[in-house]
């Protein structure tokens, strides 16, 4: 079995109740991809979690509902990633359920970990029964047990009410980054304090990736190219091996 990784589960409690935050995990999907909840969120992703196995009768029925949320919100290119989990079923039962019901978003068994990931969510949520659907915002919060009806309207509020992922902000400060010219026009620079390899991304306000490369500061400041974006406010994520960090860029044309 691949390696799973677990992470800590954190519980906030406030005069107003308690604030659950989603566990981090990883899974190997049946193409052999890799995933990791917490990367996707931090790309201001929204992540819909659903927990089936193949010869659930309701998982059949509610299947195709789910793949149309995934085509309406963009089959993984906007705001939304759909993680398909199961702990019984192995790849060859989930390729086959996948291809009959046409989904269209990462699903993993067994052997990519959906049994240590189910467990780990049975440990601190209440499982009732399958499907069982959860919204985990780009804040990490989580809407538990969502109902299932026709449309499924109960999961895309939930989807709709999650934060604008514009609004996250980092636990480190940004000192460490430098962004100039501001607005932008057919270029900006990325000036760190530190050297070394940087993964950058720029993200249209749907949280469409428009842009990434793979730069290293040791060679000074990192120019980036807009020539191929319109006019708007984009979000810039650059991330080193000691730090993430998120910034609105605008750019006028």
């Amino acid at each position: 079995m691949q390696k799973i990784i677990c992470f800590l589960i954190l519980i906030t409690v406030s005069s107003q109740g308690r604030t659950q935050t989603a566990p981090d995990f990883t899974f190997t999907d049946t193409d052999g991809t890799e995933w990791n909840l917490y990367t996707e969120l931090g790309k201001g992703k929204t992540v819909l979690l659903d927990f089936f196995y193949v010869n659930c009768v309701p998982c059949q029925t509610f299947t195709p509902e789910i793949v149309q949320v995934n085509n309406d919100y963009g089959t993984g290119n906007g705001k939304l990633r759909i993680f398909g989990i199961s702990d019984r079923d192995n790849n060859v039962k989930i390729k086959q359920f996948d291809q009959s019901l046409g989904v269209n978003y990462p699903s993993c068994g067994n052997q990519g970990g959906g049994d240590t990931i189910t467990s780990l969510y049975m440990s601190w949520f209440s499982f009732v029964s399958w499907p069982t659907y959860a919204v985990v915002c780009p804040d990490k919060s989580i809407a538990w047990n969502l109902p299932k009806s026709a449309g499924l309207p109960e999961i895309r509020a939930a989807i709709d009410n999650c934060p604008d992922w514009t609004g996250i902000t980092t636990a480190r400060p940004h000192s460490d980054f430098l962004i100039y010219p501001l607005p932008a026009k057919e270029h900006f620079n990325i000036k760190a304090e530190n050297t070394g390899l940087a993964e950058i991304f720029i993200y249209d306000a749907s949280g469409k990736e428009v842009s990434s490369l793979k730069e290293d500061f040791s060679s000074g400041p990192i120019p980036v190219s807009l020539t191929a974006l319109n006019s708007g406010i984009y979000i810039l994520i650059v991330k080193t091996a000691n730090e993430q960090a998120i910034f609105k860029i605008p750019v006028i044309k």
